[in-house]
């Protein structure tokens, strides 16, 4: 079973207590981060910061089972991790959470089916019987949307984050009728396609920063800058200047929102392309995020307000 999300009773005691009903993942994260390790200190986050408790319980609650994984902070590191951080049950919420994983892993914003159907087999899961009526599940749900590149695919703001919060605030729940009905947030547009929405949670890269400008002194402002890939490149370099050297996709869909004018993310790759090509944008060999160069920098200087 991979619902890590049924709802706990944690309890904390020590120096400090904490007892609070909250969810699997959640209780996850909690002790996940208190036992982790500093591998250039050997000691956890909460050994050097705060007061290490004296013991940790987390007890079910509502006859919920206690399926509490290895979980981190951090990306997943398999696909198997990605299913069991998100919760993902059904085939359609799977796709998703490795479309994650892919995007995570390699830097990469759009998917394939070949893409995701290898993972199925990584993760020992069963591959699906039907893979496009469960790609299009995903796609009816508001999770999934077509690129504008033949057969790819990318992940809808409002699922992108999955992989940090699961499943079940995305799922579909059913009225006092019988009949489904969405979570709130997960409107259509009038064409029937879903409609963007912004990502609320805060990227681990920006949970530090308190004050978004739209304004740098000496660069157009953000909301002057007409062209989308001057957007990515303006916003990459406000991430930095905010003490975020590199940047993954949804960083900047999460900073680009709160600036006033969202870069999708199945525009983010397209238009890094060509930047790169510039040498004004590169990415890390290490784990695929953005960083903008001293070229881009002065190109973007450049610019008439």
């Amino acid at each position: 079973m991979n619902d890590v999300l049924h709802p706990v009773k944690i309890t904390i005691s020590g120096r400090v207590s904490f007892e609070e009903e909250i969810s699997l993942s959640q209780a996850a994260y909690i002790i996940a981060y208190i036992g982790s390790s500093d591998p250039a200190t050997g000691t956890s986050p909460s050994a050097q910061n705060t007061v290490a408790p004296a013991a940790i319980t987390a007890t079910p609650t509502a006859n919920a089972p206690m399926m509490i994984s290895a979980l981190s902070t951090s990306a997943p590191s398999n696909p198997r991790e990605a299913l069991d951080v998100s919760g993902a049950k059904t085939n359609a919420e799977k796709i998703v959470a490795f479309a994650l994983y892919i995007a995570q892993e390699g830097g990469k914003d759009t998917f394939t089916p070949n893409d995701i159907k290898p993972l199925f087999k990584r993760a020992r899961e069963s591959a699906p019987q039907n893979f496009a009526r469960d790609l299009a599940a995903a796609i009816k749900s508001g999770w999934v949307v077509e690129s504008d590149e033949k057969n790819e695919y990318y992940i809808a703001a409002k699922a992108s984050a999955a992989l940090e919060v699961g499943f079940d605030g995305l799922r579909q729940t059913r009225g006092s009728n019988g009949s489904k009905t969405r979570q709130s947030g997960a409107k259509t547009s009038r064409n029937g396609k879903p409609s963007r929405k912004a990502i609320n949670t805060v990227p681990e890269a920006f949970k530090d920063v308190e004050t978004i400008e739209s304004t740098i002194d000496g660069i157009i402002d953000y909301h002057k800058v007409t062209k989308q890939v001057d957007r990515l490149l303006w916003a990459v370099y406000a991430a930095k200047r905010l003490g975020v050297p590199s940047v993954k996709n949804q960083d900047i869909v999460w900073l680009t929102d709160r600036l006033g004018d969202g870069i999708p993310t199945g525009n983010i790759t397209k238009n890094f392309q060509h930047l790169s090509k510039s040498n004004y944008l590169n990415r890390s060999l290490q784990d695929g995020s953005i960083r903008i160069t001293p070229r881009g920098e002065e190109y973007l200087k450049s610019l008439e307000s």
